[in-house]
């Protein structure tokens, strides 16, 4: 039986997912890594295919995000395979139109988390 998973399109940051970089949605798919496969030359068909939860829709805000972003995914790209120094901002995220761009704090991210878990009427989708 599949389970359809629904990403949400936004763009966030929660402590301790994906080491507090900015991922889609509610998943731990980070955006320099869609934006380091899109300029080694991935399609967007390429893209969906391995991310099947993700449509053409996150893309673009993927791309949007990279283009307001572009010092903090570059600077994730290049240092991938290293350890960190310091965090990288304690600066909240700009807002882009609809609030599509969010940075949860530690109990606001455990309860997304604790909620991607539960299907609206409270029930587990794992």
């Amino acid at each position: 039986m599949s389970v359809l998973f629904l990403v949400s399109l936004k763009i966030q940051k929660t402590p301790g997912v994906c080491g507090g970089r900015a991922c889609v949605g509610n998943t731990r798919i980070p955006v320099w890594t869609l934006i380091s496969f899109l300029q080694q030359g991935a399609t967007d068909e390429d893209m969906i295919r391995a991310y099947p939860a993700l449509s053409v829709d996150h893309l673009n805000l993927v791309r949007e995000y990279y283009e307001a972003h572009r010092a903090e995914i570059d600077y994730d790209i290049r240092e991938q395979g290293k350890e960190p120094e310091e965090p990288l901002t304690d600066e909240p995220l700009v807002q882009v139109a609809d609030a599509r761009f969010v940075e949860l704090d530690k109990t606001e991210a455990e309860d997304a988390e604790s909620n991607s878990r539960r299907g609206h009427d409270g029930t587990s989708q794992l």
